[in-house]
Order: C-alpha cells, then structure tokens, then sequence
C-alpha cells in the first residue's frame, strides 16, 4: 500500500520526534534526582463514600465502553454516542470538582495559575518517551503470544475505531473535544490521584500504593492492547502528583495527552483513507 504524505502530516510527525527526544532528556535529568516521596495528607471522606464514588466512576466509564461497542455495528448512529459520552463525563466532572474542594485538595488545587503552564508542559513532555516506549514494547509481546496461538486480539479501544469508521459532524466534534480533552482529564485524575492514592496509602506502603493505583487506572480502561502503557502512565501521574501535590498540573498533562492522542487518530485517518 502507497502512503503518501502531506507537509502537515510530516510535520506532525516531526514535531512527535522532537517531542519525544527532548521528554527523553527531561525525564532522565529529572527522574535521575533522588527526591523523597513523603505520604500524601489524608482525604477527609467516609469510606463508604470513596467506595460510591469508585462505583460511579467504573460503572459509567464503562457503560459508555459497552454503547461505543454496540454503536460499532451501526456507525450511522454515531453521533448521539458522543452527546451520551459528552453528558456523562460531564457530570462526573461536575461532581469531581466539588470534591477537590474538600481540605485536602484546598493548598495547591484552587487555582490554575500561569506558573503551572510550564510544569504541565514539562511533564508532558516527560510522559512521551513512557508511552512511545512501552507501546512499542508491549505490542511486540503481545504480537509474540499471539503467534504462539495464545487468543490474543490486537485492536484499537471502541471510542478509536468508532472515530475512524465515523465522520462526526461539527457539534459531535466539539463534544469530543471537550469530553476527552477537559472532562475526562478532571474525572480521572481527581478519582484516581486525587481519592484513590491517597485511600491506598492509608493501608498499604506508598511505592506500593502507586502501582496498586496505576494497575486500577489502566485496568478500568478495558483494554489489553493499552494496559501495560495505560499502567506505566498511571505510575507516573501518581509519582508527579506525590513531587508536585498540584490536581490541576496532573489534569493539564492528562488533557494534552488526550488530545495527542485524538490528533494522532485523525492524522492516521487522513493517511488510511
């Protein structure tokens, strides 16, 4: 098959290079620095509480993953799949905003502030290389297994393949921007970083409390081609969230790594089709 490529694919591609050189000397000159990684204050929330929130985060994640699955079989339906995402998440950030106000977020999560444009920034950079790497290196694994006849089955997540197959139309477009790009990023960092790390800490070591948090975050995806990465990046939000105690650097580096990922669909979409 002949890929030809157009000087803004190419420059995409470039500009992915240089990004993932230069997160490589970030994250080495970084994470080369011993820092001592102290517990994080407890959150003041009834267990029973956290358990609810843990609940409505799983189940409606993955309510939407089994509504993308259905909607695969009938693509011209697409659209009111990505009002039903958009709505969802949208509430859940609404609620997971109101949690951030609790004491234990209040010292360094009340304000976005300019400052923090360049640790969001710096820390995505950093995550680049993880990602880049651990994807090459556990679809190399599974591709091995599923040679040696295991029932392995290397596909994109639902939400990829649906936006492949689909063209959205305008309003559908904005509302997967914003679902991926800002109310998924608040969802998940504020559930995950902000609630779960720190209930895990109260019962278990912390080294051990960021890989039992990382393992969650990955698995509550549903995805056996993305887990080993998804987990690896779990780790390192959870690790850059112990240095810095900042949600909203946290929530900025998962938006952009979201939305590279939605340019990366697309770029691969022009060059398919």
């Amino acid at each position: 098959m002949h890929i030809s490529l157009t000087s803004l694919q190419v420059g995409w591609l470039i500009g992915v290079g240089i990004c993932t050189l230069g997160g490589t000397f970030f994250f080495i000159r970084e994470w080369t620095k011993r820092k001592p990684l102290s517990p994080l204050a407890p959150l003041q929330m009834h267990w029973i509480k956290i358990i609810g929130c843990g609940l409505m985060f799983v189940v409606v994640p993955l309510g939407i993953h089994c509504v993308f699955k259905f909607i695969l079989h009938a693509p011209n339906k697409g659209n009111w799949v990505y009002g039903y995402s958009f709505l969802t998440e949208c509430i859940l950030a609404l609620f997971f905003l109101k949690i951030m106000r609790q004491r234990a977020f209040t010292m360094n999560t009340n304000r976005y502030k300019l400052s923090h444009i360049g640790l969001t920034i710096h820390g995505f950079l950093q995550l680049l290389p993880i990602v880049i790497f651990s994807m090459i290196g556990w679809g190399i694994v599974l591709y091995i297994l599923k040679r040696l006849g295991l029932p392995i089955h290397i596909d994109p997540q639902p939400v990829v393949q649906l936006l492949l197959i689909h063209n959205p139309t305008p309003f559908s477009m904005v509302a997967i921007i914003l679902t991926i790009g800002v109310f998924a990023p608040i969802c998940e960092e504020v559930f995950f970083r902000g609630i779960l790390l720190r209930f895990f800490s109260r019962f278990a070591s912390f080294k051990l409390s960021l890989w039992a948090d990382a393992f969650i975050f990955a698995l509550v995806h549903h995805h056996l081609t993305t887990f080993v990465p998804l987990m690896l990046l779990g780790y390192y939000f959870c690790k850059y969230y112990a240095r810095g105690r900042n949600l909203w650097v946290n929530i900025g580096m998962h938006a952009l790594f979201n939305l590279g990922n939605l340019a990366n669909i697309f770029i691969l979409k022009s060059l398919v089709l």
